[in-house]
């Protein structure tokens, strides 16, 4: 008798610290996998109540980690991937990938890992970030396959993609509009009224992302100051949080920029209102790998104006209305927003679909499929070690 057939088992590893590209991202893939038949469940290594709350939105099982000690948590992860009955491992960021690669390959039971580099925060040599990031490249041989979210990644990163057991470029996604607000949640309440009435009639600079110095705020506010300078009367926008807020606060107290010209709201999504209060949007970062609310700026037809980092470059080419700046310097970047100010709202950029959550997830699964070599040997799979949980009923692995 033919046994019964089960979906295919993912478990995607993620250390939180919010609701950010790489988190986006995961849950992007992660509802669309759910979607076309897949089975996949979100660990996180640490409790990240905005992630676990839009998984349950989504319906994706999530589970946490609360050990506070490497060895432990490493130990967890093992116990995880055998409970969950995980057939392959995605891991989407460098505390996962260290700790995978920390283990015996023979203790996952012979479960593929996968990883996708999002990018590294590190924005100063001796950082622990810095460190972190140099003892993951190292050891992202230990994968079975690596994912880059655009071309250029290696080189930027300064990683020998030949030097991996596979590599793959596979570009980030977004779920449409409707699905991420079910997932993601709303933006925050009265936020797009509130823009209105702090604008007056003014143009709007909007900017999205953590308050983290390789986002680059403060050159946007300097160079805010150098337009405001320049006799330009407009409104700058950042929503996020992090570090840097009392630094921005304080660069906001330029009597060219004053809270008259600057607000910081915090973290909130985005949607169509809050889009259509914006003239222009800025991405004023130092590094970055494939921002995704670059992607939701163009969709909402807005005018770019951005820094050559990452996968910048390729997202916008060929794209109207799109501007690039040196980064870490104001007077440039005021001079593109300006020239942005000056003309008319391009509208939504053909060929989107590029950026869809379902493109994304396609080509994930053929990447799956080519690690887990196309037939998974069951009896092989029964005999892994399982943990007191109950794991899902064994069969052929479908993923259609």
């Amino acid at each position: 008798m033919t046994p019964p057939q089960r979906s295919l088992r993912v478990l995607h590893v993620i250390d939180s610290g919010g609701l950010y590209g790489a988190e986006r991202v995961m849950l992007a893939l992660a509802v669309k996998q759910a979607a076309d038949g897949m089975a996949p469940v979100i660990l996180l290594l640490r409790p990240a109540p905005l992630v676990s709350d839009a998984a349950a939105r989504a319906g994706i099982p999530c589970t946490t980690l609360s050990a506070t000690r490497a060895w432990l948590t490493a130990l967890n992860l093992l116990a995880a991937v055998r409970s969950q009955g995980a057939d392959l491992v995605h891991s989407h960021g460098f505390k996962g990938n260290i700790l995978l690669a920390a283990l015996p390959r023979r203790l996952l039971g012979g479960v593929p890992v996968v990883t996708t580099v999002h990018g590294w925060t590190e924005t100063t040599v001796f950082s622990r970030m810095a460190w972190y990031g140099r003892l993951d490249r190292a050891l992202l041989g230990r994968c079975d396959a690596v994912v880059f979210v655009h071309g250029d990644a290696p080189r930027w990163y300064g990683i020998d993609a030949q030097r991996l057991a596979r590599a793959a470029v596979i570009e980030n996604g977004v779920m449409p509009s409707a699905e991420r607000r079910r997932v993601m949640g709303p933006p925050a309440s009265g936020l797009a009224e509130r823009l209105a009435r702090a604008a007056r009639g003014r143009p709007v600079l909007l900017s999205v992302g953590r308050l983290s110095p390789e986002k680059g705020h403060r050159y946007l506010v300097l160079a805010v100051a150098e337009l405001r300078r320049a006799g330009h009367d407009l409104l700058c926008v950042v929503l996020g949080e992090g570090g840097c807020r009392a630094e921005l606060e304080q660069l906001g107290r330029d009597p060219y920029v004053g809270r008259d010209a600057l607000r910081l709201p915090g973290f909130s999504e985005l949607d169509d209102e809050v889009f259509a209060q914006a003239t222009v949007f800025c991405l004023p970062s130092l590094t970055e790998g494939m921002p995704l609310a670059l992607i939701e700026a163009m969709g909402a037809g807005l005018p770019i104006v951005a820094t050559p980092v990452g996968g910048v470059p390729a997202m916008v080419a060929g794209a109207g209305g799109c501007r690039l700046a040196p980064p870490a310097d104001p007077r440039a970047l005021a001079g593109a927003l300006a020239a942005a100010l000056s003309e008319p709202r391009p509208g939504p950029r053909p060929n989107l679909e590029r950026f869809s959550s379902e493109r994304m997830a396609r080509e994930y699964g053929a990447l799956y499929r080519e690690v887990l070599g196309g037939v998974i040997d069951h009896a092989a799979a029964d005999a892994r070690p399982s943990s007191p949980v109950a794991a899902p009923p064994r069969g052929p692995l479908t993923a259609r």
